[in-house]
């Protein structure tokens, strides 16, 4: 399959409520009204003036209560395309309370790998663990006023874009957002936690998630590299998600330890895309890892769809 053309904008026009215009506006005709926007659109944003972030630990108080459940639970990886949207829930067709591991949808030039009639399980209670601010990881939850219900557990970065700060703002309007701190996540216990990663970039600086039920540990990466991913050094996995939609790792990811024959890990990618995810190479390191690798896009002689870790 053929990658996409490269383009360029030259119109752009909000349609989200969430996404009004932004300063600063067109004082009259002799201001290009375009240039002005694509000016704004270029800048970045610290999220700390919002809210005051709090530590991981705490989050993962309120994760526990919730997750006591997670011993009958399933985990998916849904397939939207080239972006993330992760479920944990009690049942795989009854959808009860849910956690969310990220809401994503591709960003415009990768809309034509959504597929047809997306529509996530969906309740009325729940969580959205957002792993970090790129528009692939909460798109879809920011564009449906249902998810503006739902508590938003999010990392507290310092660089985000306008339209990443604008959501932030409106989900702290109706007391939705939960901003995470830099610090050390809680001890492993029995259900959910967060791990606020420790890289430089904004992919390395978000969240990760770890379930942990009796003889299961499943981590999801969202785009942080393994060696971003502290506290946990030690852990043998049965269920993985690939950092940032299986593209290339750095040399010093090393490759986690996969607990029996057959752990899944998981891609979540949409293709043709323009990155070229998901990585031959990074496959191949994760099979010779005892890894069974699935992914949510089409591949040779196996369909796209959801994939269950």
């Amino acid at each position: 399959m053929g990658r996409p053309a490269r383009g360029k904008i030259i119109w752009l026009r909000r349609l989200a409520p969430a996404s009004q215009p932004i300063s600063p506006y067109p004082i009259g005709a002799s201001v290009p009204a375009l240039r002005a926007k694509g000016s704004a659109l270029r800048s970045r944003y610290s999220l700390l003036s919002i809210v005051p972030p709090v530590p991981p630990a705490l989050i993962n108080a309120c994760l526990r209560r919730w997750s006591r459940v997670w011993g009958l639970s399933q985990s998916f990886a849904l397939d939207v395309g080239q972006a993330s949207f992760n479920i944990i829930c009690p049942r795989a067709i009854e959808p009860g309370p849910m956690l969310y591991f990220d809401v994503g949808q591709p960003i415009w030039f990768h809309l034509h790998n959504v597929p047809a009639g997306f529509s996530p399980p969906h309740s009325n209670g729940g969580f959205v663990v957002l792993s970090h601010w790129d528009t692939d990881h909460y798109a879809y939850g920011r564009q449906n006023q249902s998810f503006h219900k739902k508590h938003w557990f999010a990392p507290a970065q310092t660089s985000v874009g306008p339209n990443a700060h604008t959501f932030a703002m409106q989900l702290h309007s109706l007391r939705r957002l939960h901003l995470v701190a830099p610090g050390k996540s809680s001890r492993n216990r029995r259900g959910a936690r967060i791990i606020r990663c420790t890289g430089n970039s904004v992919n390395g600086s978000g969240l990760a998630l770890h379930l942990r039920a009796v003889g299961r540990d499943i981590l999801f990466t969202g785009d942080a590299e393994y060696h971003e991913i502290p506290s946990m050094r030690g852990i043998r996995l049965s269920g993985l998600q690939l950092p940032h939609h299986g593209g290339k790792l750095s040399g010093v990811a090393a490759i986690p330890s996969a607990l029996a024959a057959p752990a899944r890990a998981i891609i979540s990618c949409g293709r043709p895309n323009r990155y070229g995810h998901p990585s031959v190479v990074t496959i191949s390191s994760h099979m010779k890892a005892n890894w069974k690798v699935e992914v949510t896009a089409a591949m040779p002689g196996v369909p796209r769809g959801d994939r269950r870790l």
